[in-house]
């Protein structure tokens, strides 16, 4: 399973303004796109995959694809922060 939160990159905007925001998780397996979640402002995203190597990115400015590798049984936490410039 790989698990994590995402999040937008966006300046200085009010609380309501960025749950609004939204987002878009991708989970690769080579080029083919496995799965991929979307919601809005800071969000939990959760895909359950079979064992193998995936990348896992946002749709936001200010993040890089991560590259994981999925075990039978084990949780990998990616945390997709945007950083902002």
């Amino acid at each position: 399973m790989i698990t994590g939160t995402a999040n937008p990159c966006v300046g200085a905007t009010t609380l309501d303004a960025y749950r609004k925001i939204p987002v878009r998780v991708t989970l690769t397996k080579g080029s083919q796109v496995v799965a991929h979640q979307s919601g809005h402002g800071s969000m939990t995203y959760r895909f359950s995959e079979a064992p193998g190597q995936f990348q896992v990115f946002s749709d936001q400015s200010g993040t890089s694809p991560v590259s994981v590798v999925v075990y039978s049984g084990k949780t990998i936490r990616v945390d997709l922060n945007a950083h902002c410039k």
